[in-house]
Order: structure tokens, then C-alpha cells, then sequence
């Protein structure tokens, strides 16, 4: 409580504890995730909203082609 993140923190943290396929090469702070009326998290508007409407799979290979 009372501290405050930033994305170079959480991929540094993850990179010390995880494998290296595993870091996460982004991170997006939101204020809310949209979900349904029962709870679930709305993927597909997550990945139009950060992605663009591609799908993950082609953002990444985008990135690296780049």
C-alpha cells in the first residue's frame, strides 16, 4: 500500500523470477478490465482495445519483424 509501480519494475521482477520465455515484454496499467455481466474477462475487447483488433499472435510477430 502506498507504493507505486512502474512497467520497468514488474518486467524486472518477472525476469529475476521467471524464465526468460515467460517475461512479459509489455505492461499496461488499466484502471478496470472489461468483463461481462457474470464476471468474465473480456479478452477479445482487451485485444482490440491494446492490439488493435489483430490477434496477439500477429502484434508479436510484428514486433519482431520491425
Amino acid at each position: 500500500a502506498g507504493q507505486d509501480l512502474d512497467a520497468d519494475a514488474v518486467i524486472k521482477h518477472c525476469a529475476a523470477s521467471m524464465a526468460h520465455f515467460k517475461v512479459p515484454k509489455r505492461v499496461i496499467f488499466v484502471d478496470a478490465l472489461p468483463k461481462n455481466p457474470s464476471g468474465k474477462l473480456l479478452k477479445r475487447e482487451l485485444r482490440q482495445r491494446y492490439v488493435g483488433g489483430a490477434t496477439l499472435d500477429q502484434a508479436v510477430q510484428k514486433s519482431f519483424a520491425g
